[in-house]
């Protein structure tokens, strides 16, 4: 495993914390050269992960950032926003932050990276969805949408360039111990024991655990897969009509 991106470049999009951290950390451990565009610098892993300064709601500023890569093999569209508030009361901004950040993000840094894997023949990109995409709960009409929209550019990505040697797939975490998830948990008055309660498994997931199923997804163990969404949530969406009300 120690080699198995061995010569490859990745970038992962929001790697300084969360799934995206995890994600960095187990890419450079297992050989890539690994860039992390996002706002602030990762703390974990710093000494093997290289920062570009990026706000991934401008397009300027994620155009600015690409033009400082050196080359792209694998790319991971993680970085992600979650304004919450019902539509009637959803500030356009937030709206229009989430799917900025969430949706067309992952459309930008494709936009500008792609040219380096079509040159090679060759490339791997995961977009990271959510279960949100798939069904949903109250008060993320932003975020509920962008995810849906990752899964929709996915499979449109994955038809374009699949006679390129491009991989395109995305991935659909459950509700996932990160800084994102414990912020919204906390404004919502609850903590992630009580909303591992809801899941058949009685606990919510681990950024490493989501960073695993990227990592093959991203490798050539999954070289005959592409426009396909993994899910990792716990079995929350194999409850279907029988999940807990949110």
């Amino acid at each position: 495993m120690a080699t198995r991106f061995a010569g490859k470049v990745a970038v992962v999009t929001g790697g300084a914390m969360g799934i995206g951290n995890a994600t960095a950390r187990l890419l450079a451990s297992q050989g890539a050269t690994v860039f992390v565009p996002d706002l602030v610098a990762p703390t974990e892993g710093a000494d093997r992960l290289t920062h570009i300064p990026c706000d991934a709601s401008s397009a300027e500023s994620i155009a600015a950032a690409c033009s400082q890569l050196p080359s792209c093999d694998v790319l991971i569209n993680n970085v992600a926003v979650q304004p919450e508030a019902p539509c009637h009361e959803h500030p356009l901004d937030a709206w229009q932050l989430a799917i900025a950040v969430n949706l067309t993000s992952h459309f930008l840094f494709s936009k500008h990276l792609l040219p380096h894997m079509l040159d090679k023949g060759a490339g791997a990109i995961v977009n990271v969805g959510s279960v949100q995409g798939l069904a949903s709960q109250k008060g993320i009409p932003g975020y509920a949408a962008s995810k849906g929209g990752v899964l929709s550019l996915t499979r449109q990505l994955a038809v374009e360039y699949a006679a390129s040697g491009v991989r395109v797939n995305a991935i659909s975490p459950g509700t996932i111990n990160t800084p994102l998830v414990e912020s919204v948990l906390r404004a919502r008055g609850s903590s992630a024991e009580e909303a591992g309660r809801a899941y058949p498994m009685k606990r919510i997931g681990q950024p490493s655990e989501v960073a695993e199923a990227i990592a093959w997804l991203a490798s050539d163990e999954a070289s005959f897969v592409t426009g396909q969404n993994l899910v990792v949530d716990g079995g929350i969406m194999s409850l279907g009509g029988w999940a807990e009300v949110a």
